[in-house]
């Protein structure tokens, strides 16, 4: 079902009729600037032209966001299509996906061709409130428990572009701690298609979100800080606050100690932090279920933001460009879900501008730790019709909705 306006739709079709026009059967040929500021920052952001194929006035695929040059993730995102590519190649040899035991969603492991592990895909319609999704306690959920259906501040069934969303977030902020992510379109036999699809010479493609595998040896729950050198507890600290400003700026829902994983190697210590579907609201939580982070009541989240870590993130987040890019970004990959709509989106960015304006307050001062940031009262910023911008508290709300 479309949501859009008759002015869009009318919009499409001219773009799709000019496409058929220069060239029958071509998708629609976008291109982006090669070089881009981020955040106002000197170093220019690479990213690739981006080919769009219009399907309902959406577009059908989007590029990976490059992180700078000095990320450990810069070379395995600008290879991230050829990963892709062999992916496919290796289903179509017969290394089809496994499906991960563990969680509520069709979630599946991908290989190359030699059988290591490349990735993990989530296909957007065996989410934990998909029609496909494979794991039987959300299926007893959505039909015996309806009005607990869900999270009341979050979209269903759009975890797939929350989680490209965590990943541009987290190079607009240059944080380096999402694996490389993207939306991508895969089919195999071992995904969980219906009768009628199960009949196709062809199995359908499904879109979905694929993050590429990380090294990891242990996560939040795992982690033993007392068991660390001096060196290793700086290098953690450093990581873990990372993980902080992510969280807060996409307003993640679900950062359980065993969803950010650690990597410790003599000095070299790396968090990754994985699964970030349930980000990105449309409104700040009812008062009565705030999903806090794990990270708000751990032993680190005590600790000061660091002087480094405080004034990377400034430089970063009060730029005059840094929102705009921001918008225009999220954008583009919200945009891709059929279910977008222009008003839900402004709700999102609304969420995004109220903890900007509360990050910036709270790390601005010195000694504020990671507790006090998320103990700080919900802004959700709007824009008005003049251009201007007015902002409101979040009131409390003790209702399902």
């Amino acid at each position: 079902m479309s949501s859009m306006t008759k002015e869009e739709r009318e919009a499409t079709k001219a773009k799709v009729l000019e496409c058929a026009a220069e060239d029958e059967g071509a998708p629609l040929m976008t291109e982006r600037d090669e070089t881009e500021s981020v955040g106002g920052d000197s170093t220019a952001t690479r990213r690739k032209r981006n080919r769009l194929s219009f399907l309902g006035g959406r577009p059908a695929s989007i590029t990976i966001d490059i992180p700078k040059e000095e990320s450990p993730h810069f070379q395995r995102a600008t290879t991230y299509d050829s990963t892709v590519k062999k992916i496919n190649e290796a289903i179509e040899k017969g290394k089809d996906p496994e499906l991960v035991v563990a969680g509520s969603s069709g979630s599946y492991w991908v290989f190359l061709g030699d059988g290591t592990k490349a990735g993990i895909f989530k296909p957007k319609s065996e989410e934990p409130y998909g029609p496909a999704n494979p794991k039987w306690a959300k299926w007893f959920h959505r039909v015996l428990c309806p009005c607990c259906f869900g999270r009341s501040c979050l979209l269903l069934n759009t975890g797939y572009v929350s989680e490209a969303g965590a990943f541009a977030m987290d190079c607009l902020l240059d944080l380096q701690v999402v694996p490389p992510t993207s939306i991508i379109r895969l089919s195999a036999k071992t995904f969980n298609y219906n009768a009628i699809e199960k009949r196709l010479p062809k199995r359908p493609t499904k879109i979905g979100s694929m993050q590429l595998l990380v090294e990891c040896n242990g996560d939040g729950k795992s982690l033993n800080v007392d068991s660390l050198n001096t060196t290793q507890k700086v290098e953690l600290l450093d990581q873990f606050q990372r993980l902080v400003i992510l969280d807060y700026m996409t307003r993640n829902t679900d950062r359980g100690l065993d969803n950010w994983l650690t990597y410790i190697d003599g000095d070299t210590v790396r968090i990754h932090a994985i699964d970030n579907g349930l980000a990105f609201p449309f409104k700040h939580p009812d008062n009565w279920r705030t999903y806090p982070p794990s990270w708000a009541s751990h032993t680190l989240g005590k600790k000061p933001f660091t002087k480094a870590i405080r004034r990377h993130v400034l430089r970063q987040i009060k730029s005059t460009t840094w929102l705009a890019n921001c918008e225009r970004r999220l954008r583009e990959i919200m945009s891709l879900d059929e279910i977008f709509t222009e008003s839900r989106f402004q709700g999102q960015i609304s969420v995004v501008r109220g903890q900007r304006r509360n990050l910036i307050k709270c790390i601005e001062r010195e000694a504020s730790t990671p507790e006090e940031l998320f103990a700080m009262h919900p802004l959700y910023i709007v824009k008005k019709s003049n251009g201007e911008v007015g902002w409101k508290t979040h009131l409390p709300c003790f209702r399902c909705c």
